[in-house]
């Protein structure tokens, strides 16, 4: 019983965010523009480059990760919930 309940819950929380979902479609529809244009931004702009690669190996709260891999996360979490 409790377990049919909870269950319920999951679903009726779900059921009332879908709203939310458009913006995770438009996000992920256009995630791999995006990251063709990083790759194009920090070929053509070395300082740019140089920012990224920098912030990238100082900062630990990154966990030495680059922009791409930061704007494939929502993307990740999205497809891993459904």
């Amino acid at each position: 019983m409790l377990q049919r309940l909870t269950v319920a819950r999951v679903g009726r929380a779900f059921l009332d965010s879908t709203h939310m979902l458009l913006a995770f479609e438009t996000y992920c529809v256009n995630q791999g523009a995006a990251a063709l244009l990083v790759d194009q931004m920090t070929q053509e702009r070395d300082v740019l480059r140089v920012f990224l690669d920098q912030l990238q190996k100082e900062r630990p709260a990154l966990r030495k990760m680059d922009l791409k891999s930061f704007l494939m996360l929502p993307v990740q979490r999205v497809t891993k919930l459904a």
